[in-house]
């Protein structure tokens, strides 16, 4: 068990940290269950990837949305509903309002492909001001991987599941947008909040005691963006001959680069003595002769990446980029996921070897419970600027 407290305004005490290790890092996760007092899309940036893996493998995806005085935004929820892939199997949704009484429960429970099981429970929303701790937030983190009770976890997980069960006063079930019109028609959605009362100037000083009112406090962090924009109304066309009406076909991504390699079992986290890399080296692979590893990955398949100047252990020059790529595992899509890749020139050593690292530590859970070696690992660059992995 362990307590966060965001007073001290340590970013490791803020809800998206714990969810960006989670959710993020370490992809491993196989139900979601969360309720949340307040909500606002602009904080889905932590949950696109493994919602979008849940969509594919139909995983348990459970979600209790509060609409408190009805101000719960029908564009986050659409938002919502387009990121979960409703409706599909074992998904569920819904908002919870009353009409004299706040909806107010944070609570975040994962499930791993393990059987573990973590929760957050504490005082921070699934908002953009809640993940980030633009506000003072606390709560505790409790996880079966530290030894926390197993019938504690589940007790978290039996209490969201049980509205879903017995549909409860308050309980407003959606998939679809136009659950999503009923909502808004009867106002428990999308209603326009009163203007709040003006507040007072920053930094005037009040009295003699020259104390300053209206202190502000900044984000810890930043959540990451989502890809997925809220879908809008198809307005109206005029009527047209059928030829005419025919939408020219978008044309699809092409893929500008291609590199693939045999995971050797160093790769694949399975040395037989000493300890791990933790990356994959990027070397010619099966392109030997083709490419020139030294240089292909840094200036040409990840040359559009954000590169950024670090230094090594040792004080040598580095370049490190996060690159999102949209990843396949054994033929199970996991989503998008950031990976990080560095380069630095010292590693070749005028002996022709590689310069360029693939971080694995997001697949870090799977190739422990699975040994991949000798697994095909493929990397893209598409024309419309994104990446793929594939192990196979």
């Amino acid at each position: 068990m362990r307590y966060l407290d965001t007073g001290a305004r340590d970013p490791e005490h803020a809800l998206g940290t714990w969810l960006d290790t989670v959710l993020l890092k370490a992809p491993s996760v196989v139900a979601v269950r969360l309720q949340t007092g307040f909500f606002g899309a602009d904080a889905l940036g932590y949950f696109e990837p493994t919602l979008a893996r849940l969509a594919v493998s139909g995983g348990l995806t459970r979600m209790l949305i509060g609409s408190n005085d009805g101000e719960t935004t029908r564009a986050s929820l659409e938002k919502l509903i387009t990121m979960a892939g409703a409706p599909r199997a074992g998904l569920s949704l819904a908002v919870v309002s009353f009409a004299n009484a706040f909806f107010h429960p944070k609570v975040f429970h994962f499930t791993r492909a393990d059987g573990s099981a973590t929760a957050y429970v504490g005082s921070a929303n699934l908002t953009r001001a809640g993940v980030t701790a633009q506000h003072v937030e606390s709560g505790i983190i409790v996880d079966t991987r530290d030894g926390d009770s197993p019938k504690f976890l589940k007790s978290i997980s039996d209490a969201i599941d049980g509205w879903f069960m017995s549909r409860r006063s308050g309980f407003y079930p959606f998939s679809t947008p136009a659950d999503l019109d009923a909502l808004a028609q009867a106002k428990i959605i999308d209603v326009m909040p009163p203007p709040r009362p003006e507040r007072v100037p920053s930094l005037q000083v009040v009295g003699k005691s020259g104390i300053r009112s209206s202190a502000t406090l900044t984000p810890l962090v930043q959540p990451p963006a989502t890809t997925i924009t809220a879908l809008k109304p198809i307005a109206p066309r005029p009527r047209t001959s059928a030829a005419s009406a025919m939408p020219a076909p978008a044309k699809p991504p092409v893929v500008v680069h291609h590199w693939s390699k045999k995971l050797s079992a160093s790769d694949a986290q399975r040395k037989g003595a000493g300890n791990q890399r933790g990356a994959v080296t990027l070397v010619q692979g099966h392109y030997r002769g083709r490419i020139d590893q030294r240089t292909y990955f840094r200036n040409e398949i990840f040359q559009a990446a954000r590169w950024h100047p670090m230094a090594t252990a040792t004080g040598l020059p580095m370049d490190k980029a996060i690159i999102p790529m949209d990843t396949t595992v054994k033929g199970v899509a996991m989503g998008v996921i950031n990976f990080e890749v560095t380069y630095a020139a010292n590693r070749e050593s005028a002996q022709n070897n590689y310069t360029s690292t693939l971080h694995l530590e997001p697949l870090t859970p799977l190739f422990q419970q699975q040994n991949m070696t000798n697994r095909r690992l493929e990397i893209e660059s598409l024309s419309d600027g994104t990446y793929r992995l594939t192990i196979s």
